[in-house]
């Protein structure tokens, strides 16, 4: 069974001096155990409103800036060739650097 797992092309700036991503959330996006490019949306878990969207680098790496570090996000990966299910990382707290 293949799984597609976490990793920037971003949305306007955000509301705050956090951040989320690969290296302060242990979140590499990977297809079948391999670091991939991918879709990244990062979704505000109050509001379902999507902050930001952006795509990891081919190392599977990714990182979004700018974020309230008082609120909770979920980070969603979508499978641009559209043959594994996405994958998601709930109540993600932004890292203060």
């Amino acid at each position: 069974m293949s799984t597609l797992k976490f990793t920037s092309q971003a949305l306007p700036p955000a509301f705050g001096t956090g951040v989320i991503g690969s290296a302060t959330h242990n979140l590499l996006v990977k297809r079948d155990g391999v670091p991939a490019a991918d879709k990244v949306l990062l979704v505000d878990e109050f509001t379902g409103r999507i902050v930001r969207e952006l795509n990891s680098s081919a190392d599977g790496s990714w990182q979004i800036d700018n974020l309230d570090p008082n609120r909770k996000y979920s980070a969603i990966v979508d499978d641009s060739q559209l043959a594994l299910n996405g994958a998601i990382a709930t109540r993600l707290v932004p890292v203060t650097l």
